[in-house]
């Protein structure tokens, strides 16, 4: 592809139940391939070249020394496989991978040396994928560890909460990265973060040398996340739930203490009973680890309405969105914040916590709180819940900010970084 460096990319992110550096994989990829083909369309209508258009440049490591052609039009495919694998009930875990680990760690401990084991098996397959491509190429590691590289290579950083706060993250988590985060960095040619708070920690975390060949790229939020979504699969997804549209207060993330998600329960029940009525809480996203409290917790308040939905599709998700009356998000540290944006491109108003990257996404378009602070959140969600004016001041703000975090701007943005490497 004239112009266009040879992107190599490491995929296997995007084998699992999608979160957040898997979306963010197939989000940007799907896009910068379908930039790319659409670029060479326009170049030329020749037969030749209508005969190679569903294929581009962008390349993908799977982590079995296969290398396949990305030609951003997979998403839907990858997508709803991984949520018709992954839905369960509240209580039942159907993810297999789960499992295995749950009964690792129970039996041996920390399950480090998987995830070494793990690493040095795809580091094999990643050279030998390397070889086969027989030509200059960017790497780009979308998940903070780079594979030992010799050519230009873009490692993205979403952020550093596994140094700044390890008690939130599993310990063999925290081991390996602290082992590894250094020679990724250093190995870099780019580093790449997705906010200025992002950035500011690793120049606080790892100097100047780092720091200066560092690229702030915000994240983008998918078309598919708009306010105007197809009204019969928002009544299919509703009606499955038991759910009203603008009915009630939505939580989306995975099942994992940074989420903050103890707090927000504990807030939600101290409302008045009228308004919890009204507003049931819904909580959407995969099972994490360190369940024990929250799943006790819920357990005890099995009476209220609280309920867990699981890990959804992106259509179900999209339908939750946009049928929420508010979204409640109190991470305790976050790079970024992606579930708050594709909430505010659905025109659902926000609160969220003061930590890490929110504010700085949320801005003046949504409303903010201590993350701990049990009653000034009780407060915040009821203001939230009812305030009209407020309400519709805030959507109409979100809604802007999202319309100009796209994809489509951050891909082009890393094809500026691209074609500086090579």
């Amino acid at each position: 592809m004239a112009g266009k460096p040879m992107v190599l990319v490491n995929g296997i992110s995007m084998q699992s139940q999608l979160t957040g550096v898997g979306y963010y994989t197939l989000e940007l990829f799907s896009e910068l391939a379908k930039m790319r083909l659409n670029t060479e369309k326009d170049k030329s209508s020749s037969d030749e070249l209508s005969g190679t258009s569903s294929e581009s440049s962008i390349f993908l490591f799977d982590g079995k020394a296969n290398i396949t052609h990305w030609s951003g039009t997979q998403f839907e495919q990858i997508d709803n496989n991984f949520s018709r694998i992954s839905n369960t009930a509240m209580g039942k875990v159907t993810d297999l991978r789960f499992l295995i680990r749950g009964w690792l760690k129970k039996n041996f401990g920390s399950n480090l040396w998987l995830r070494k084991y793990a690493r040095h098996y795809h580091s094999l397959q990643f050279r030998r994928a390397v070889r086969s491509l027989g030509q200059a190429f960017v790497y780009h590691e979308p998940n903070f560890i780079a594979f030992p590289h010799d050519g230009p290579s873009v490692v993205t950083v979403h952020d550093l909460s596994f140094l700044r706060r390890p008690q939130i993250h599993p310990s063999d988590r925290v081991r390996f990265m602290n082992e590894n985060i250094e020679g990724s960095l250093s190995q870099a040619s780019r580093v790449v973060v997705v906010s200025e708070f992002v950035r500011r920690e690793v120049e606080s975390l790892f100097g100047n040398e780092i720091a200066e060949k560092t690229t702030v790229i915000r994240n983008g939020v998918s078309a598919r996340f708009k306010p105007t979504v197809c009204v019969d699969s928002v009544s299919k997804t509703l009606k499955k739930y038991g759910l009203k549209h603008r009915g009630y207060l939505l939580s989306v993330g995975a099942l994992e203490p940074r989420k903050n998600l103890l707090s927000l329960v504990e807030a939600y029940v101290q409302l008045p009973m009228n308004l919890k009525s009204r507003y049931p809480l819904i909580l959407v996203g995969p099972k994490g680890w360190h369940l024990q409290a929250l799943e006790k917790r819920l357990h005890a308040l099995r009476h209220e309405p609280i309920q867990w939905l699981g890990y959804l599709s992106s259509e179900a998700l999209r339908s939750v969105y946009a049928s929420a009356r508010a979204f409640a998000y109190l991470s305790t540290y976050e790079g970024f914040g992606l579930p708050v944006l594709e909430s505010m491109a659905c025109g659902t108003p926000v609160l969220v916590s003061q930590a890490g990257a929110l504010e700085e996404l949320v801005g003046k378009s949504g409303m903010t709180v201590h993350a701990y602070d049990i009653k000034s959140i009780t407060e915040k969600l009821e203001a939230r819940l009812l305030d009209d004016t407020l309400w519709n001041l805030h959507r109409t703000h979100g809604l802007k900010i999202s319309e100009a975090l796209s994809w489509n701007r951050a891909a082009h943005k890393m094809e500026a970084i691209y074609a500086e490497l090579i």
